[in-house]
């Protein structure tokens, strides 16, 4: 990877070595489909603020059900770290927010000046950037809170509860047959599945071309994701300023 933005703050982009920083920014700007996902993509966990935010509320404390769950998931997070976060957000979906209560408190949470708060700097400019592009999100969390943070960024789509990427892009891409040029935005081997699908769609000529881009949380070698063409700080004003 070669460094395009490395700013002491912690603020970076990178590229492919080999990847032509021209022709990149063209691609990105000329994009009429973004798949992106959104905890810890392009805001601060919304599912662990959420979680977190159930430690303080004595209707969850007061269930031993959920007493359990956080002692189970912090051995899984402790054991397997960030592979266990899907199963771990799955089990509290299915045994807390399939009550309405309990998803209409998620969507009291999240009020505007929270979601402020939680989308990391950079990101709505630069949704606003590709404003020709169709923007959705696939996303582990429920919908009624992807669809909070999707309608601040002004994304149309929003697939919730996605625990299947390359299902869920094999499905989009086939349903949208019109859509040509994607711009994919994740940060985890399971976003990397969606560019698996893409390649496959791209040898045969059903799509134009694809850019992946990794999100980060340290510009260090062990966290880029040589199947994605950029790496990315969590703080999107480098990539805005790359497409400048």
């Amino acid at each position: 990877m070669k460094f395009v933005v490395n700013e002491k703050n912690g603020i970076f982009l990178a590229t492919q070595d080999n990847l032509d920083e021209k022709i990149l920014r063209e691609q990105i700007l000329n994009a009429d489909a973004c798949i992106s996902d959104l905890d810890d993509t392009d805001a601060q966990s919304p599912a662990k603020d959420l979680a977190f935010g159930c430690l303080t509320d004595k209707d969850y404390l007061l269930d031993g059900n959920f007493c359990v769950w956080c002692l189970r998931s912090l051995g899984k997070l402790v054991i397997e770290g960030k592979r266990a976060e899907s199963e771990t957000w799955s089990d509290f979906v299915n045994k807390f927010l399939r009550d309405q209560k309990n998803v209409e408190k998620a969507k009291k949470r999240f009020n505007e000046e929270k979601v402020k708060k939680l989308v990391y700097p950079g990101v709505k400019e630069l949704y606003s950037k590709l404003g020709k592009a169709r923007k959705a999100y696939f996303s582990r969390n429920i919908k009624e809170v992807a669809k909070i943070f999707g309608d601040f960024l002004g994304f149309s789509d929003v697939e919730s509860e996605v625990y299947d990427k390359d299902r869920a892009t094999m499905r989009f891409v086939t349903e949208n047959p019109w859509l040509k040029r994607y711009f994919i935005r994740g940060d985890s081997e399971e976003d990397a599945e969606i560019l698996k699908v893409l390649k496959f769609f791209k040898k045969r000529g059903r799509i134009d071309y694809y850019v992946g881009c990794y999100v980060v949380k340290r510009p260090d070698d062990r966290h880029f994701n040589e199947r994605f063409h950029l790496s990315s700080s969590r703080d999107a004003t480098g990539l805005v300023r790359f497409l400048n």
